[in-house]
């Protein structure tokens, strides 16, 4: 579905939708809310930020496995730009971690911001850590072999992520997540395109 929000053409897949609504319906402590919104505000710090430095029509995909932000206008696109709009979010929610933790309130919320940055500044092509990277190293470098030294940097990255998981999951016995967080992420680098 197709909602026009604020200038901004919104496409909005239902499985997203579905997905959505089933984790906002079994949050009966309001924690899967808070991280919602931690995410809510780091995407729309990238949004400000495009329409600042890119001046164009902003769309935003959002499915079940990526959450996509686009600019209309490839023109006004350099390294730089796209370097301070991938650093926004994370630096929003590093913000809010610090003032929340130094205003003593909604710990769960604060800490929702300081994972979310952290996460989305590892060097993963998916995320905007990989996306600052990837900039950095084509200045440098083509941008084919810009790609090749990201997807070896994600993948030292990845492994341990991958072996840690399968630690926890045999220590505990039931917490799994890193171990499908690191298997989402190797997924993502092998059948993402761009």
């Amino acid at each position: 579905m197709c909602i026009k929000l604020a200038g901004l053409n919104v496409f909005i897949s239902y499985p997203f939708f579905a997905m959505l609504t089933f984790a906002l319906m079994f949050d009966a402590d309001g924690k899967k809310s808070l991280c919602i919104l931690a995410s809510a505000i780091h995407e729309l710090a990238h949004i400000v930020a495009m329409k600042v430095l890119y001046n164009s029509h902003i769309r935003i995909s959002l499915s079940l496995f990526d959450f996509c932000i686009a600019s209309d206008n490839d023109i006004k696109h350099t390294y730089s730009s796209d370097i301070i709009v991938s650093c926004v979010g994370p630096a929003v929610n590093f913000l809010l971690f610090a003032v929340f933790r130094l205003l003593g309130v909604c710990d769960t919320f604060a800490y929702a911001n300081l994972l979310l940055g952290v996460f989305n500044m590892l060097p993963l092509a998916s995320f905007d850590g990989g996306r600052v990277l990837c900039c950095v190293l084509s200045k440098r470098f083509d941008l084919e072999k810009s790609i090749k030294i990201c997807n070896i940097i994600a993948g030292i990255f990845l492994v341990p992520l991958f072996m840690i998981g399968i630690y926890v999951w045999r220590s505990t016995k039931y917490n799994y997540s890193i171990f499908v967080i690191s298997i989402y992420l190797i997924s993502l680098m092998f059948f993402k395109k761009n």
